[in-house]
């Protein structure tokens, strides 16, 4: 009845886009000057259209397998001719760029390439006040001397309406650098070096791209409570949310970049990378800066910093053999950590500082195993409580079989101030491997990936089981009287525990681990054989990816609770060409 007389829904969906390129030849006016223009819209339009009709439904009576009889249901049937459009959403987007290009070479020595160049972009949305706009200049001038000296410049003048007037503009300067030594005539005498390239850049982006909202440059207000006059009209308070600070300005990424790139004895080629990155000036609303009572009084200021480094090293042998075998062995290694450098903290004890550690910490309690049932005694009144020479929990009560936590500041109370730096959550050290072998037709490839150094928390319901959850097999080596020696997990309980299940190293577990991403074996049938089937070119295959991981914590990593599984693939492909 529905489909038949109950009506119809429609969801709409209209888009429209244009783009249009110039490309304009300069020549003309002197040699190698081009410009070019871009222009782009598009619009996305998505509602809902129905119309709803009432009907009436009829219950049969039934007599010696006939119908006799029919009752009627609901109001006459009624067929609505009034459109109903609801769940209107739009977006509209406008983009335009031009550019000035000069590009050319003197001497055939020196070559130069020069563009100037200015953007501009908007976007609209439905429900949403303030479109995202965006216009920006850039200029970038690069240069080579014999193609082995190479340095380009680049400079960008941003614009934002994110921040106040008369502080939205900044300059973006990045430059770079590159030698290829491996073309200056005193290294032809060394046979082994085929290729060296040294190279480092350099810049200051100015970026409002982490500066999610708009306005917080100004003052805010909102309704406050109600009072009355002396003549009974009612008026309400405004209430400040945000002070006003005209001075935020963008924040800073701050690059450094090293590195060299070598091919060596034909067969060998390696690449390394060191970099370092500042993030500075990044928004917040400061604390220590301002008195307690101030709080929403607060504005917006640029303080916070953030420091990355690292490097990265790859290298790739390759050696064919007369007997038609060959490989192919590669690998690379990544190591990146970051470090806070600035924060705003208001902190009673140093541990608890976020200042001078990972960006991704983990901050926890520290556990020294169970209590046991020589942790307490029974007072004169009967009751079983925690010895007089152990800190007091301020988490709920415990028993035998709770996790025991350290007093940090030995205040003799275990509470959020016991907290501390106990791991990271990412890996600082990534690392990957592949290879492939070749003998005439046959060819297999590996692929594998791995991460190390860092840390991950079961803290989610599968591991955290309380008052009337679902138990999952980790709660079975829970600890009891007679599994006190060998128990591998607390106590359980019918209810709520609100001291057990805290972030704390009892729950963190190693996330180091090795993928076997991808391995493929593939046969290349000869020339005769593609040439009987009038094929050019025929292969079979066979694959298979996220074959196995090996790691301490492979099967927590591998858990998904309450989404889909996930999968190991296996494909087989045939590859022709005509």
């Amino acid at each position: 009845a529905e489909i038949l007389a109950g009506g119809r829904k429609n969801r709409i969906t209209n888009t429209t886009q244009f783009n249009n390129a110039i490309d304009l030849d300069l020549s003309m006016i002197t040699k190698g000057l081009s410009a070019k223009t871009y222009l782009s819209f598009d619009f996305l339009d998505v509602y809902t259209e129905s119309l709803t009709n009432q009907y009436r439904v009829y219950e049969p009576t039934w007599e010696d397998g006939q119908i006799i009889g029919l009752t009627p249901y609901g109001e006459v049937d009624l067929k609505d001719q009034t459109q109903n459009v609801n769940s209107n959403s739009f977006v509209s987007r406008f983009g335009f760029y031009g550019l000035l290009n000069y590009k050319k070479t003197f001497e055939n020595m020196h070559s130069i390439n020069t563009t100037l160049l200015g953007y501009t972009f908007s976007e609209q949305e439905n429900d949403i006040l303030q479109a995202d706009k965006y216009s920006h200049l850039a200029l970038q001038v690069s240069y080579d001397f014999k193609k082995k000296i190479f340095a380009d410049f680049g400079v960008t003048y941003t614009n934002s309406i994110k921040l106040a007037e008369g502080n939205r503009g900044g300059y973006s300067p990045t430059v770079s650098l590159a030698y290829i030594v491996s073309e200056e005539s005193f290294m032809k005498d060394i046979g082994f070096i085929n290729y060296l390239k040294l190279k480092a850049s350099g810049g200051i982006i100015k970026s409002d791209i982490d500066i999610d909202e708009y306005y917080l440059y100004d003052e805010n207000y909102s309704d406050g409570a109600t009072f009355t006059w002396a003549d009974g009209v009612f008026n309400r308070e405004k209430d400040i949310t945000q002070g006003q600070n005209s001075a935020i300005d963008y924040e800073e990424r701050i690059d450094l970049n090293f590195g060299l790139e070598a091919n060596l004895f034909n067969s060998l080629w390696l690449e390394f990378n060191y970099f370092k990155t500042d993030f500075d000036n990044q928004v917040t609303r400061l604390s220590n800066s301002y008195p307690s009572y101030y709080n929403i009084f607060r504005p917006y200021d640029n303080f916070n910093k953030d420091a990355y480094h690292g490097f990265e090293f790859g290298l790739n042998y390759a050696k064919n053999f007369d007997s038609g075998f060959s490989f192919n062995l590669g690998g690379n290694v990544l190591y990146s950590q970051s470090e806070v450098k600035t924060r705003d903290e208001v902190i009673e004890y140093d541990y608890l500082s976020r200042v001078g550690k990972p960006t991704n910490a983990i901050f926890g309690l520290v556990d020294e195993g169970f209590y046991t049932e020589n942790d307490f005694t029974t007072n004169t009144n009967g009751d079983i409580v925690l010895n007089d020479n152990l800190p007091v929990p301020s988490f709920g009560s415990v028993q035998p079989g709770d996790l025991k936590y350290v007093d940090q500041n030995n205040d003799a109370i275990i509470d959020d101030n016991d907290r501390k730096e106990i791991g990271q959550f990412s890996n600082p050290w990534s690392y990957g491997v592949n290879l492939k072998l070749k003998y005439k037709g046959i060819s297999l490839f590996v692929l594998g990936v791995g991460q190390f150094g860092g840390d991950l928390i079961t803290d989610d319901n599968y591991f955290w089981v309380d008052g009337n959850d679902k138990y999952s097999e980790t709660v079975l080596g829970r600890w009891t009287t007679e599994s006190a020696n060998t128990a591998t997990y607390p106590r359980l309980s019918s209810n709520t525990n609100n001291h057990n299940y805290r972030r704390s190293t009892f729950w963190m577990k190693d996330n180091s681990f090795f993928d076997i991403k991808r391995a493929q074996l593939t046969y290349e049938f000869g020339k005769g054989v593609c040439e009987k089937l009038g094929m050019s070119q025929l292969s079979v295959n066979a694959a298979a990816m996220n074959l196995i991981q090996f790691g301490e914590s492979r099967d927590i990593r591998q858990l998904n609770i309450g989404s889909n599984p996930q999968y190991r693939t296996f494909t087989f492909g045939l590859r022709t060409t005509f």
